[in-house]
């Protein structure tokens, strides 16, 4: 399955169709058994689909665009058949984003009418993200693992091209995501020990958090709707809730000395931290922010979010088609389970 979500929906491509389920509560709101989909995408919290066929097949195909309405059960346009398959592709209000082969191909999303191209390293390889927000900061971020970490950063509602280039990592960018707002990006690497925190469209670096010492697969990562939290799943079944908000305060207030005996209160990492390249110092990152939780099933692939504006609330969708919610308490800094189900239980 390939998935899609927002703050408030879950959109599933699946090898018979394509579903949407709201996230609170949790039901099944529309459902198509269309054929294989690859790709899936929607125009945030509307009723418009953007779909990649997984083969050719009546309106689909892997070389072609499909946009569909729940609301009306049927296709709004189909694109024209792309040179090689579909690799990527990002919906918004003002843009929609096509990723194929050496190509990024931008389009105006009301119109559909073709805009410009971009030529990028192989796409197979990349990450794209765009912005949720076009009214505000309409940026779209790409990486590939042939740039080392670097992260390029597009104005898409002009062509100039990059905008800005960020150094996030040492090793290449795995995951990404942006804020709602469109001013904040989150990134980790490959290893998936480090989470960085970036300003945009400047690129100046927030905060940085350490997710573990060993390496791992990252399957997700999420800012809360208020932009005030981060959330992030990997492969050995844990989830961590960053807190920007308090991290950034605290960063304020460390105005402290750089004496040797202030140095030593501070913690093994924090000493070493004095010692090492100032490029480097903040590979240390902080734990303290952080809130964790373990389950078995996190181990599968899945999704993780905050539930539309409520920061006390996440859900997490499994591969095995699981859905559940996590209740946060900030006072005692503790995640729970709250509500299980898998979709087979929902008609």
């Amino acid at each position: 399955m390939k998935y899609y979500i927002n703050y408030s929906c879950i959109a599933l491509a699946t090898f018979t169709g394509f579903r949407v389920y709201s996230v609170n509560p949790f039901q099944l709101l529309y459902k198509n058994e269309v054929g294989p989909i690859s790709i899936i995408e929607m125009l945030y919290k509307t009723n418009i689909v953007l779909l990649v066929g997984l083969t050719e097949y009546s309106n689909f195909s892997p070389k072609r665009i499909t946009i569909w309405t729940t609301l009306k059960n049927t296709v709004l346009c189909i694109s024209h058949h792309f040179t090689s398959k579909i690799i990527i592709a990002k919906i918004n209000k003002e843009r929609m984003i096509i990723g194929e082969k050496n190509y990024l191909h931008i389009y105006e999303t009301k119109s559909m009418n073709f805009l410009y191209s971009y030529v990028v390293s192989d796409i197979t390889l990349g990450n794209l993200i765009l912005s949720k927000n076009s009214e505000k900061n309409n940026w779209f971020c790409y990486s590939t693992s042939k740039d080392e970490g670097m992260v390029n950063v597009y104005d898409a509602m002009d062509q100039k091209g990059v905008k800005v280039q960020i150094k996030a990592h040492k090793s290449p960018v795995f995951k990404m995501c942006l804020n709602y707002e469109g001013d904040r990006l989150a990134t980790c690497s490959c290893k998936g020990t480090i989470i960085r925190v970036f300003s945009l469209p400047k690129g100046d670096k927030l905060c940085t958090f350490k997710r573990g010492v060993s390496p791992a697969f990252i399957f997700c990562l999420n800012f809360s709707r208020n932009s005030e939290k981060l959330v992030e799943t990997c492969e050995n079944g844990f989830l961590h809730v960053f807190d920007i908000k308090e991290e950034m305060e605290n960063l304020e207030k460390k105005k402290e000395p750089k004496g040797f005996i202030k140095v030593l209160g501070r913690g093994i990492s924090s000493a070493l931290s004095s010692f090492v390249p100032k490029e480097y110092e903040d590979s240390f990152g902080t734990q303290g922010a952080a809130m964790v939780y373990y389950n078995d099933r996190l181990k599968m692939t899945n999704l993780v979010g905050f539930c539309d504006d409520d920061i006390k609330e996440i859900f997490c969708f499994t591969s095995d088609g699981t859905f559940s919610t996590l209740k946060i308490d900030n006072n005692t800094k503790t995640i729970t389970k709250d509500f299980e189900k898998n979709i087979k239980e929902i008609i």
